[in-house]
């Protein structure tokens, strides 16, 4: 029962945020743009077809991925350094596909959950500083999912677009796949995170986010998507692998992406 309100929450929430939010389309498509990624994966998840579509309208996107993934699964049969190529593979391999140039791909290569947040500040402003151009928005995860990476992300996303005035997009990933009141905050003490997910809740359903349309270019996302084998299936037979849940993948196969301000 307590199951299905959840389900429930999270629906009503995804249908009142979209309904309710700006829609930023023509407007995100002429912004270039610096995409501050925790993981492989995450650019395509929750904004791959925000990047296709900036891309296809001649927007330039330059993707930062912040973390290795080296700790993504358990595995005894392949090397960390296995795991470590594979994922970067699969994120040139999806990148190409969203239609990011292989040259504005780089790689901070701090480790999975045990990122060093000055370094990752430090290594993304001087690579925004060596483009060839000046960005006009920066996209990241949001502080509200609660995961170590992705909030590290979305603060230091947030801090430097903050201090250098273009406009900052912030994309909830757990938040949104698994609802406003189950935030992804485990070393947070119970009360903390109880006391989180009435403020989620608050958020969620009285500030209106910024939607961008995604059905022209969900197909491209869909594809890209595909190139995470190691995310979506179990690559080498491993006994503890951990795929992604279709059902989660499927709360983005959405009209439009949703961002908030942060």
């Amino acid at each position: 029962m307590y199951q299905n309100f959840l389900v429930f929450i999270r629906k009503a929430w995804h249908a009142h945020a979209l309904y309710w939010s700006n829609d930023e389309t023509q407007q995100s498509a002429k912004r270039s743009c610096v995409v501050l990624s925790p993981h492989p994966d995450d650019e395509t998840i929750g904004m791959g077809a925000t990047i296709a579509r900036k891309i296809n309208s001649g927007s330039r996107v330059v993707l930062i991925v912040a973390t290795d993934g080296r700790y993504s699964q358990e595995y005894e049969l392949i090397t960390q350094d296995k795991l470590i190529e594979i994922r970067k593979n699969e994120l040139n391999q999806a990148a190409s596909i969203l239609g990011i140039s292989k040259s504005d791909i780089f790689f901070v290569d701090e480790i999975d959950t045990k990122s060093n947040d000055s370094r990752l500040e430090e290594k993304f402003n001087e690579i925004i500083d060596s483009l060839d151009f000046v960005p006009e928005e920066i996209m990241s995860t949001s502080w509200f999912d609660g995961h170590q990476d992705h909030q590290a992300c979305a603060k230091i996303a947030k801090k430097v677009a903050e201090e250098r005035s273009i406009v900052f997009r912030a994309c909830p990933i757990y938040w949104w796949a698994q609802g406003p009141s189950r935030s992804h905050r485990e070393k947070h003490s119970v009360l903390n995170r109880q006391l989180g997910k009435v403020l989620d809740l608050k958020r969620a359903f009285l500030e209106r986010g910024i939607k961008v349309d995604a059905k022209e270019f969900s197909d491209k996302r869909k594809d890209a998507l595909k190139c995470y084998e190691s995310q979506i299936s179990n690559i080498s037979n491993e006994e503890n692998w951990d795929t992604l849940d279709s059902d989660w993948l499927a709360t983005f196969d959405r009209r439009s992406e949703f961002f908030i301000r942060q």
